[in-house]
């Protein structure tokens, strides 16, 4: 699994730098250049736990928020299905209306 890290600076928080120099000291993590800030990848929950842990300590006391977003490195295909559901046999009816006599209902529209 891959887990992307967005950060979110203030200015009333630590400078920068100083926050990205602490995650860069993470051997696990890579710092990138586009959409997402950092990144890192794990096998296990232990694993991802282990990680988000440093990432969170080296962040703590800067004032930075971080957000994450984890994807399937190696993505699965769902087995097909029928869309949309096929109905079930018989007469189809609202619960909310009430059944009404289709010869009533043209007399109805005619007025």
């Amino acid at each position: 699994m891959r887990t992307y890290v967005d950060l979110t600076f203030s200015t009333a928080g630590t400078n920068p730098t100083v926050a990205m120099d602490r995650l860069q000291a993470l051997a696990h993590v890579t710092l990138l250049t586009g959409e997402h800030d950092i990144v890192f990848r794990w096998d296990s929950v232990e694993e991802f736990r282990s990680h988000i842990t440093a990432i969170h300590n080296a962040l703590a006391g800067t004032g930075v928020r971080y957000r994450l977003r984890t994807e399937v490195e190696k993505p699965s295909v769902p087995e097909p299905g029928a869309w949309p559901p096929s109905l079930r046999d018989g007469e189809q009816v609202n619960p909310a209306y009430p059944k009404r006599d289709p010869r009533r209902a043209s007399v109805e529209r005619i007025r």
